[in-house]
């Protein structure tokens, strides 16, 4: 919990105006801006941002956050905004959950500080990213605080849909929704902004379901775009049982590796700065004193890279099934000889191939396999064993 740096996108406040980073999505841009232009006059002070993953939810509401702390009339010229977006405004903070849940402890901590006046700003803003992720003893006490809001009070709930906030808590808030942006509108933003070649920037536009973020990751990591081709030959891989639990087995260990090696960086350099803020490194110091003075906070720390971690480990694996179930859709779409452009585009031969030796019933019935597997990774079974019965379930589905 707490706020981070954001970085927008590289001197996007500068050169494409203040909410560029919103692709394709001007109806909630001009209900945001007026809201914060309207300053003491704001007609909400809790606000719920849904939209699918990669939509933009949680860069709208820092974008919004940072809008209604603005002192001009344009955000991307104010100094007060752009410390929002680099995550030192003292007046504003971002809950981003580090593991499954957002625990009660957090939200009455939030709470308490909501009850101080505003340092710099005009407002104390809270925004809550994955507000889906709230405990009901969470939830609960969340409520209480948007029900009476202090004056300077303003809560930014983001969450993919209405449907995953609690309901009391979604009928006091000003609700905002945000869509998937088209392949169009994605390869676009990765031109302009990013700079990417057409030809990359159309292919991970397509190949990234609608998720801004994942779209970007592609266009630049060819060490992703190597993953997510191991993620779809597996359909044409699978054999018999053995080859199944190996497919399986490699593949999970494969995803799993990338993101321990990127949350390993993270964890190191966290524990570096909190180890340098404790005086490490300076004279006098030595290390077993810096050891004993750190105590607390490293074990908090640790207990809350545990949960990034685990957190981390089901997004990727959760992206892969995605990545499968896109594939099946393609390879129904060409069976069903319908005129819709294929996600996978690049790999038509292989999607060919997979419709004409397997009936539609047959794909529905993989779509449908990987579906059960989406829904036991996200009630917490053992990740490996998800795969493992994945893959036997796709060979027999024929």
């Amino acid at each position: 919990m707490g706020a981070k740096n954001w970085n927008v996108s590289d001197n996007s406040l500068l050169s494409r105006g203040y909410w560029a980073d919103l692709v394709a999505q001007d109806d909630a841009v001009a209900v945001l801006a007026a809201a914060a232009n309207a300053r003491e006059a704001i007609d909400a002070q809790a606000w719920l941002i849904t939209g699918p993953a990669g939509s933009g939810r949680s860069i709208a509401g820092v974008l919004f956050a940072g809008a209604l702390q603005s002192d001009t009339a344009d955000p991307a010229d104010s100094a007060q905004s752009q410390a929002v977006l680099q995550g030192h405004h003292p007046d504003v903070t971002i809950v981003e959950p580090a593991g499954l849940s957002i625990g009660v402890d957090e939200v009455r901590a939030l709470t308490r500080a909501a009850q101080s006046a505003p340092v710099q700003g005009r407002w104390q803003v809270f925004v809550v990213e994955d507000a889906d992720r709230l405990t009901e003893s969470a939830a609960n006490a969340l409520l209480r605080a948007i029900e009476e809001p202090t004056p300077h009070t303003i809560w930014i709930l983001c969450a993919p849909s209405t449907q995953d906030v609690l309901v009391t808590i979604r009928s006091r808030c000003r609700h905002v929704g945000l869509k998937s942006p088209s392949a169009a509108a994605i390869t676009e933003l990765l031109i302009e902004r990013d700079g990417v070649e057409p030809a990359m920037a159309a292919f991970a536009a397509r190949s990234s379901l609608g998720h801004i973020g994942r779209a970007r990751t592609l266009a630049r990591d060819e060490e992703a775009r190597t993953r997510r081709q191991e993620i779809l030959r597996l359909p044409n891989a699978l054999r018999d049982l053995p080859s199944c639990i190996e497919i399986a087995d490699s593949l999970h260990q494969l995803l799993l590796t990338a993101v321990e090696e990127d949350l390993d960086d993270q964890d190191e350099e966290e524990i570096s700065e909190l180890r340098a803020g404790f005086g490490e490194g300076t004279p006098g110091m030595s290390k077993a004193k810096v050891d004993r003075m750190a105590s607390k906070a490293s074990k908090e720390l640790k207990t809350r890279h545990k949960a990034r971690r685990s957190r981390g480990n089901r997004d990727v694996l959760d992206l892969a099934l995605l990545e499968l179930l896109s594939y099946y859709r393609d390879v129904l779409m060409v069976a069903l000889s319908a005129e819709v452009e294929l996600i996978q585009a690049e790999l038509r031969p292989a999607i060919e191939r997979t419709a004409e030796t397997s009936s539609p019933a047959a794909t529905v019935r993989r779509m449908q396999a990987v579906t059960r597997a989406r829904e036991r990774l996200q009630a917490n079974t053992d990740s490996k064993l998800v795969f493992e019965a994945l893959t036997v379930e796709l060979a027999r589905a024929a």
